[in-house]
């Protein structure tokens, strides 16, 4: 059971440090501090979290400064929506048509029951001419 708790407390606080994380990143996107209360429920007077090897866990790397970030020229699209078109575009090209994989399946399927004929009747001759009488 204790185990149980101290794997509770462990998430509780790895949520708590991530939702923190956002806050920052939105107050820094928004312009506006990050919001010094803490949340609802969330205890800021508890001990950190340990793993069970003794560390403490891993907190979220802070976000390159978006001042620095290239931004495109702005008669052309975001990389992101050349990024879908493109994806689209080729989804489109190789997408199986609805018949073509309805032949297939077709095909395949008399393919495995004449193979399966063939076994059988291949292994109804070995019968015969082994076990026959003569």
């Amino acid at each position: 059971m204790a185990d149980r708790l101290a794997e509770l407390l462990r998430q509780r606080a790895l949520i708590s440090e991530h939702v923190a994380w956002l806050d920052r990143e939105i107050g820094r996107l928004e312009g506006s501090p990050a919001p010094s209360t803490p949340l609802p429920g969330v205890k800021t007077d508890a001990p950190a979290a340990r793993l069970d090897d003794g560390s403490r866990p891993f907190t979220v790397p802070e976000a390159p400064d978006a001042a620095s970030a290239p931004l495109p020229p702005a008669g052309e699209p975001a990389p992101t929506e050349a990024a879908e078109a493109a994806a689209a575009r080729l989804l489109d090209e190789y997408r199986p048509t609805s018949t073509g994989l309805k032949n297939d399946v077709r095909k395949g399927c008399a393919l495995y029951f004449v193979a399966a004929f063939v076994l059988l009747a291949l292994g109804v001759a070995a019968l015969y001419f082994t076990i026959g009488s003569r």
